[in-house]
């Protein structure tokens, strides 16, 4: 890794995914500004390579930018729906990005996990999720993905949030961890890769074994009613 990838690796990422149309990098040491791009949509997750040379940007699509020269390195195209969620593997030879698709009165009817190769941009898995996938993560050893899904207002299913674990190679479904309340809209591997958290919309955190998908704990927040609207 070169002196200023290091230097890079040290930036701190300000980004508000609601408002922000643009992605703005400060270096830590310096807290100096530097404008990478801009957008037309919404900027809804972002992520370094595990070396650090290259930052993925989600929006409407998903672009790769050289953090050195500052170039755009290629664009993933998204052709319908709305990228939620980005993550690149271990290895950083993938990055998995999270879809929601099928849009209905506001809502996502559908969605999917797409692989793609960050060498060269070509497409090679899509695992259809049956709902919005609002997030999207790899186990520590590169070996499952964990997708982390909504609901499905066509099938009136607003209370099954899910995290479903997927084989990285063969992409089969390996298993499947049940919300209790509503949808899940984050999910999270321990270092050791032994235990997953998800993230519900209403705030409860979820534990799960990553072995055998016990239900280990559940972490209740306090946040009343008002918060949650």
């Amino acid at each position: 890794m070169t002196a200023t990838q290091k230097r890079w690796m040290k930036i701190v990422l300000l980004l508000a995914p609601v408002l922000a149309f643009g992605l703005v990098l400060r270096e830590r040491a310096s807290w100096r500004p530097r404008t990478l791009a801009t957008y037309e949509k919404a900027v809804t997750s972002v992520a370094f390579s595990p070396d650090g040379s290259l930052l993925a940007i989600a929006s409407k699509q998903v672009q790769l930018w050289n953090i050195e020269t500052r170039w755009l390195e290629r664009t993933l195209m998204h052709k319908d729906g709305t990228v939620n969620s980005v993550a690149f593997s271990p290895n950083g030879r993938i990055l998995a990005s999270a879809t929601a698709t099928q849009y209905k009165d506001g809502f996502a009817q559908n969605g999917d996990v797409r692989l793609w190769d960050t060498f060269t941009g070509q497409l090679r898995r899509t695992s259809n999720q049956g709902k919005e996938a609002c997030a999207v993560t790899f186990s520590p050893d590169g070996k499952i993905i964990a997708s982390a899904n909504g609901i499905n207002s066509t099938k009136n299913d607003y209370t099954a949030g899910e995290v479903k674990l997927w084989d990285t190679h063969k992409g089969r479904l390996k298993r499947t961890l049940k919300s209790t309340e509503t949808r899940m809209v984050a999910v999270a591997f321990s270092p050791d890769g032994n235990m997953i958290a998800g993230g519900e919309d209403w705030a409860n955190i979820h534990l799960w074994d990553a072995r055998t998908g016990f239900l280990r704990r559940t972490l209740q927040t306090t946040l009343n009613d008002e918060d949650r609207n």
